[in-house]
Order: C-alpha cells, then structure tokens, then sequence
C-alpha cells in the first residue's frame, strides 16, 4: 500500500467512551499492532492530545492534531479540523460534519437514538440527531457497523442500499483475561459484594431495560427465596442516584446493589466472581459485556432482540426482555440444572473465538484500501 501521501483522518474524539471507545481503542491498537508500516496508511488522529497520548499506538501509528471541539456541538460543525494530506475520513459514529470537503466512511453502531428518543432528553435533540444520521449514511463511501441486526435497521431507517453497510464485528482485547478464583473472591470482599449475585452492566438509559429487570429479579426473588442477589455496574454517580431511588421505591435495597464502573485491569473479576450475566437490553449494535462474560467463562442470560442473539450464539438463554414470565423461566432453567450452567459456559468460551479484533482491523482496512 502507498500511503507516502495520502493519509486517513481518524476522529478519535470519542477515545474515553464506553462503547465507542471502546472500538476506538480495540481497532486501532489491533491496526498499528498488526499492520507494520508500509501495509497501513499513516493516520491523523483526530483528538484531545492529552487523552491520545495515553495510549502507544496513537503515538507511533500517526500525528495526533487537536481537536476539542465538542460532539453534537455547533463548534463540531464549523470548525473540525481537516488536515491536510487527508485522502479521507473515518468517523467512529454518525456525527459527521456537514463543512466536510472531503469523502468520508462513517461506523453507525446501532440506532439507539432514534428507537429511543428518551434518551436525547428532548425533540430537538432527536431530530437533529435524526438530520445527522441520514445525512452520515447517504453520503458516506460506505458504512461499518457491528451486526446484521444494525445493517437492517440503518438500511430502513436511513435508507441507503445494505450492499453499501459492511458488518464487521466488535472483540474483546486481547488484554482481558481470566483472573485466578482465588482473585476473583478477594475482589468481590473488597467490593463488599454478596457472595452470589447475578451481574448487570451498563449505562443508566432506557434501552439498558434495568427498571425491568429489577422488578422481575423482585419478584423471582421473592417466589424463590433468597440466596441470590443482583449487583449491577458500570453508571455515573448521578444515574446511580437516580436509579437508586427506584430500588428504595420498590423496598430492594437489601437485594440491589449498585456499583461504580469497573476499570478494565478490575472487570474480569467482576465477571467472574457473579453467578451469570444478565443483558435485558432491548436494543444493541452489538454487547461487547456479552462477549467479556463468555471470555472469561461467565453464563449469559440475555434478551432475545436486536443483535444479542446473533452476538451470543448458543452461549446463552434467551428471554423477552418484557416478559417476567420468559425471565423467571430463565432463571429457574438456570439455576435448576447444574449441566445447562456448565453447557453455557462450554458453548460461550466457542463462541467468543468468533470475534477478534485482528479480523476487525483487517477487514477496515482493506475498505481503506479500496480508497486510497
């Protein structure tokens, strides 16, 4: 590949987010790691330098040039940089400058925003959410996204041809790993964590589904005995707070418990140390937590929508994520059979093999390829 010229402008803004960071960081590592010089294009990385320095790969694999404007911000729109020697553009989500002189390929992850306008916290938002949406899609040389689920939902919503939506999956990193048990246990005493808990992760939005689960949990609960509780991870102080006044609502405080984010080096014992991870979502790109859990040889419980099946495979029991009576079968099914735990276990550890980000990185730039 001659890339003595051209380059490819990364819009690496979004470096620290959960789940676009988390691409962000997973395939570029995977591309400057497994794609030596003279079989890549040089990068410009688009970003706040203090954040991007952070990680080796942003240093070695391109020039990192400023830009702090923030996302969905009017400042975005008038002045993203574009450098030049720029061939073209990736972006990591659909907020795409509309002042782009040059061709860009944008990564939609799922339409989250617009099945859920809640989310956006008033129509305003959600429209001009939706104007940049179909404006990314339609003008994009071509559109990544995680899942077949997505491809279909951009295709409808945006509509552009699926033939110009390229799947390419999410992974894990390669740095998560399995701790020892006896690891596992001393973080769940640090934490202060029940002895058996099922675990939730995510962010405190309306697709996360979390006011569901812990209503249905209740009530299982409740059917069942005690024994098991629910911990769930990964929400800002502020969202904690919100959710926690549901739970004090509800008279669970003794069996919900709520937790900071885990740091990544922390996580995998978090995984671990629970009985099973719970994924009520109700609508995903993908669900990198699903693909963790079944790294590090944790059950899954997931929902039955969106992309969840397609990720998790037959690694999982699957439920209507509106359905108590589907999630106390689940459970039930769950904890009544020790060969169906076992099973999960065997089955996630397969299916987790599917994903990589080396493929990731691959596939991306042989679209790059096709440009430069």
């Amino acid at each position: 590949m001659d890339v003595s010229i051209k380059k490819v402008a990364f819009d690496a803004r979004m470096v620290h987010n959960s789940g676009i960071g988390t691409y962000i960081r997973g395939l570029n590592e995977a591309i400057i790691h497994g794609h030596p010089a003279g079989s890549r294009p040089d990068f410009l990385y688009l970003g706040d330098p203090r954040l991007l320095t952070d990680y080796e790969y942003f240093r070695s694999g391109g020039e990192i040039v400023p830009a702090l404007m923030p996302i969905y911000s009017l400042r975005e729109q008038l002045f993203f940089p574009q450098p030049a020697g720029a061939a073209f553009f990736h972006f990591p989500h659909y907020n795409v400058p509309r002042r782009l002189a040059r061709p860009y390929m944008v990564t939609i992850h799922d339409l989250v925003h617009q099945k859920f306008p809640e989310v956006l916290d008033s129509r305003v938002k959600w429209a001009v959410s939706r104007a940049m949406l179909r404006h990314a899609a339609r003008h994009a040389l071509v559109i990544i996204t995680a899942s077949g689920s997505s491809r279909r939902d951009i295709a409808d919503y945006c509509g552009v041809p699926e033939s110009s939506i390229r799947i390419i999956y999410h992974a894990v990193a390669p740095s998560f790993r399995q701790v020892s048990l006896e690891d596992a246990e001393s973080f769940r005493q640090d934490m202060r964590l029940p002895k058996r808990y099922l675990l939730a992760v995510g962010i405190n939005k309306p697709h996360k589904n979390f006011p569901f689960l812990i209503e249905a949990f209740i009530d299982w609960t409740r059917r069942n005995g005690g024994g098991i509780d629910l911990v769930i991870s990964g929400m800002n102080e502020s969202d904690r707070q919100l959710l926690g006044r549901f739970i004090m609502e509800r008279g669970c405080a003794d069996r919900v418990h709520l937790i900071p984010y885990v740091t990544c080096g922390k996580l995998s014992a978090l995984y671990q140390a629970a009985e099973a991870l719970v994924y009520p979502s109700l609508c995903e790109g993908f669900g990198i937590p699903i693909i963790e859990a079944q790294r590090v040889g944790t059950p899954v419980i997931s929902s039955n929508t969106s992309s969840m099946p397609e990720v998790a495979g037959d690694g999982a029991l699957y439920f209507d994520p509106r359905s108590k009576t589907e999630f106390h079968a689940r459970l039930d099914e769950f904890f009544g059979d020790e060969s169906a735990r076992s099973g999960l276990v065997r089955r996630g550890y397969e299916n987790e093999k599917r994903f990589c980000w080396g493929i990731a990185a691959a596939l991306t730039l042989r679209e790059y390829q096709r440009f430069l």
